[in-house]
């Protein structure tokens, strides 16, 4: 990938999946018309048409973050072209002046109902994954329990923290300019599960 690469995100359709709310959101460092005539090219029933275009070198972000957001299908999102237009526009105009604004999560009655149903069902501990708990490497892990990870962003909700038995963390092994902020949840729990089953 070039430093400072510019690229193009796109969105186009055709008749029959713009009338069932899907939109192809795709990137390309080309010619966009260039783009979606190959498209056109490969399809034998429909003819894709260009429905909206931006450049900028934020490209690949943009186009993990639509399909991430979306209802998506591979290349394809569930999305009206004007609330996705929109969303694009707000992204960039966030992503380009620092402040991009994350939702916290916060669970809707059913949903909360749901985890105190399975959480009483267990009945067993059940530990969160947190910068405050003590060293996983500090005991064993108990096998007979439940482990809880939250979001790098924003941790355990707190309608399930009240429901820890404990929490426990892996210790930051590293000083300096090489010591890691945060780790990401999937890393977490490969720690996690490697010394579970150690």
């Amino acid at each position: 990938m070039q430093l400072n690469e510019k690229g193009t995100v796109y969105l186009a359709s055709t008749e029959s999946e713009l009338k069932k709310g899907w939109l192809k959101c795709g990137i390309t460092t080309r010619e966009t018309k260039t783009r979606i005539s190959e498209g056109n090219v490969a399809s034998v029933r429909e003819k894709y048409e260009l429905l909206f275009a931006t450049d900028t070198k934020f490209f690949r972000e943009l186009e993990k973050y639509m399909h991430e957001k979306y209802e998506n299908q591979k290349e394809w999102i569930k999305v009206s072209l004007p609330e996705a237009v929109a969303e694009i526009n707000r992204y960039l105009k966030e992503r380009e002046t620092g402040k991009i604004k994350y939702k916290k999560f916060k669970p809707k009655k059913h949903q909360k109902d749901a985890i105190d149903s399975v959480v009483n069902e267990f009945q067993k501990p059940i530990y969160g994954a947190s910068v405050k708990g003590n060293s996983i490497f500090s005991r064993e892990l108990p096998k007979k329990a439940s482990y809880v990870f939250g979001s790098e962003s924003h941790g355990i909700s707190k309608s399930l923290s009240n429901q820890l038995t404990g929490e426990l963390s892996i210790p930051n092994l590293r000083e300096g300019i090489n010591k890691a902020e945060s780790l990401n949840v999937a890393n977490s729990t490969a720690i996690f599960l490697s010394e579970l089953f150690r």
